[in-house]
């Protein structure tokens, strides 16, 4: 017995680093050109090739897709009428900050962050879940984390990252009852993400039932401020504050909260089923969405607080993107990894623990072959 602790307790950390060094190993094994596994180019189709769907074209696949416009945000700013306006605002300015210690490389300060935001991410989702669960489901539940499909977007330039370890701020926060944790990230996740602002629903969750001193009902002003500056910037840069609404129009599916009262649509769009990983036809990203619907009931006897906070974390950006994305969405939905840890923890058999892992990290690997070849990933 005395040994399963020590390996949950320590191996966690060597995980974590060996998932890391993994993934850029493998990065720059599909970037080195190798056409060993070109056969999977073909699952989700061959034509979607950014130069083609977006109009922008762009030489290397560490710079591709949103990456470009986070780096375009970093390096220019906010522009009238610009697509990049449809993305948040405080990964831009750090990579623009990072850029500082990289020599003026905006690519280089992105992937670095990135990439430490990631082990500090898991890091602090492990300490959350082993406070909640023990340290047994804790690793589980990191373990599948990084296995997942979309973990792939952990080492790209993209705002995951920052979200997640964010999130994990804000909940030790409420946790901890430390109002200056959640005074710092629910003033910035709103500032990096649109679902940020749902961090309000567990805070006022949690305000309500008396599990925060009622005298920390102003933190609830924490979102709301940081929302505020969202429009604020957008204002001072573009003389528009909803600029960024407008932009979300030209991306597939048009993402829009209003797309969420239109049932019969969501119903299509999830029936709309035509090849394996398509921007907005993929099984792939249905799939994880019944996993997270599968999961929602346990989260609910988990936690409310989680439970209201998957709602607008993982289910919002499902029904107001109709599905777009979600395989890289519901990597912020970390409640859901806390079930499938507990569920995966329980499994009796080591084999079929980590056969679970090896299927997940087959997908995600995946991913990362078509996104490094200018296919779409998600």
């Amino acid at each position: 017995m005395g040994v399963k602790v020590h390996f949950y307790r320590l191996s966690w950390i060597q995980w974590v680093c060996l998932h890391r060094l993994a993934s850029a190993f493998l990065l720059l094994f599909v970037l080195s050109g190798s056409t060993l596994f070109d056969p999977l180019l073909a699952l989700g189709g061959s034509g979607q090739v950014p130069h083609a769907s977006s109009g922008i074209a762009w030489d290397n696949p560490l710079m591709g897709w949103d990456a470009f416009h986070y780096l375009h945000l970093a390096r220019e700013g906010y522009t009238p009428n610009h697509r990049s306006n449809a993305f948040y605002p405080l990964w831009p300015l750090l990579i623009r900050l990072g850029s500082f210690f990289t020599f003026g490389d905006l690519a280089a300060s992105g992937w670095l962050l990135a990439n430490l935001f990631s082990v500090l991410g898991a890091m602090a989702f492990y300490h959350l879940v082993a406070r909640l669960r023990g340290e047994k489901v804790a690793f589980w539940a990191v373990a599948v984390w990084l296995a997942f499909p979309g973990a792939v977007f952990l080492t790209f330039i993209y705002t995951e990252p920052l979200f997640f370890l964010l999130s994990m701020v804000f909940f030790d926060g409420i946790y901890r009852k430390g109002p200056w944790q959640i005074v710092v990230a629910g003033l910035f996740l709103p500032m990096t993400r649109a679902v940020g602002i749902f961090c309000l629903a567990p805070l006022g969750w949690m305000l309500l039932r008396g599990r925060l001193p009622r005298c920390q009902w102003p933190l609830i002003l924490a979102p709301l401020c940081g929302y505020a500056a969202y429009f604020g910037i957008m204002y001072a840069y573009t003389g528009n504050p909803f600029a960024g609404f407008e932009a979300q129009q030209h991306y597939p599916n048009k993402p829009s909260i209003a797309n969420i009262f239109d049932i019969p649509a969501i119903w299509n769009a999830f029936l709309n089923v035509g090849q394996f990983h398509g921007l907005t036809d993929s099984a792939l990203d249905r799939v994880l969405f019944l996993i997270f619907i599968a999961c929602l009931p346990f989260i609910w006897r988990l936690d409310q607080s989680l439970f209201f906070y998957s709602v607008g974390v993982g289910l919002i950006p499902a029904m107001s993107n109709w599905f777009f994305s979600y395989t890289r969405f519901i990597m912020m939905c970390f409640p859901v990894f806390i079930i499938l840890g507990i569920g995966i923890s329980r499994l009796e058999r080591g084999w079929l623990r980590w056969g679970v892992l090896a299927i997940f990290g087959i997908l995600q690997f995946v991913l990362l072959w078509r996104y490094a070849n200018f296919r779409w990933a998600g």
